[in-house]
């Protein structure tokens, strides 16, 4: 089958016409992909940034970790799928076992898995997949919608993380890609007061302000504009950094107010690192908020979190 893979520890993908054609293992089904989409980390994974190498792939391996399709065949032990369902594919393997599974925090699986970095993945035209990722689609929502539920569900999670914190609130958002997009229009539905997102590119700023956020380019006008919209307040009150740009960070805080919150959402090529706080005195509660299904990575990644006291990034 025609294929996306990750060969070797370096530089680059290869696209194969020849890679083997899955077989369902116990508790397997095997999904035809109809739909995939681009995650951030599939270009860290590409350039073989440290951030891709701390996830510790096992190469070779087809990639690709968001996506959709209709199961195909069914593997032995396997109940509640049949040929012919449309599922959408979460993406992390946990083990279900460790503390954090059994209570509940299985996003923070100590043995984490990623599909198409640790299993094959949804870039070629089938995927063996554990039916314990597999989420039936309802017969109103298309495949492509559910190659993006990944995407979203990182967009949730990180709201939940947050603590909720944006009906009434000023919310900043950095970054109008799929999850930045998802943070927006959430933070909108729940009543927030303002929502202002930063973003170079044009075309996704047009996106931001049809879902009926403020959309702004990047610069020192986003940092006044926040303090105009807030008053005596003196800044926003959440941000979610959705961007994974390192660059984005120090306008960020200077545009919150002092106690805000701010949950990054995406994964920097490097950890970051500050070895100054924010140039005004503004503090950040340091809240993680972790990728899709959680913050748990091979290899005991982490999202990062601001300790305002030590002045340096924890990644």
């Amino acid at each position: 089958m025609r294929a996306v893979v990750k060969n070797s520890a370096e530089r680059g993908f290869q696209y194969v016409t020849d890679y083997p054609d899955p077989k369902p293992a116990d508790g397997q089904v095997v999904v035809q992909i109809a739909a995939a989409s681009l995650c951030g980390t599939d270009r860290e994974v590409y350039e073989w940034t440290p951030s891709a190498q701390a996830f510790n792939l096992d190469v070779p391996v087809a990639t690709g970790h968001e996506g959709a399709g209709t199961i195909v065949e069914v593997g032995p032990g396997v109940t509640g799928l049949q040929v012919g369902d449309r599922v959408a594919l979460e993406s992390h393997l946990t083990c279900g076992q460790c503390f954090p599974c059994r209570t509940g925090d299985a996003h923070t699986c100590e043995k984490t898995g990623i599909i198409g970095m640790h299993i094959d993945g949804v870039f070629a035209e089938y995927m063996a997949a554990p039916q314990d990722i597999c989420v039936k689609l309802p017969d109103h929502a298309s495949l492509e919608t559910g190659a993006l539920l990944e995407a979203a569900g990182v967009a949730v999670h990180a709201i939940q993380r947050s603590g909720y914190a944006v009906a009434g609130r000023a919310v900043l958002v950095s970054g109008a890609g799929p999850v930045g997009l998802v943070v927006a229009y959430l933070a909108r539905l729940m009543g927030a007061a303002h929502v202002l997102v930063v973003e170079p590119n044009p075309y996704r700023r047009a996106q931001a302000e049809k879902l009926g956020a403020l959309a702004m380019p990047p610069g020192d006008e986003v940092i006044e504009r926040c303090r105009q919209l807030t008053g005596r307040r003196g800044g926003f009150d959440v941000a979610f950094e959705c961007s994974g740009a390192q660059a984005a960070l120090p306008s960020l805080f200077e545009a919150l107010r002092r106690e805000a919150t701010l949950p990054p959402s995406a994964t920097p090529a490097a950890p970051p690192r500050s070895t100054s706080p924010p140039t005004s005195t503004r503090r950040a509660s340091p809240c993680a908020a972790s990728s899709a299904a959680g913050s748990g990575k091979p290899g005991n990644r982490r999202c990062c979190c601001w300790t305002p006291a030590a002045s340096t990034w924890n990644g």
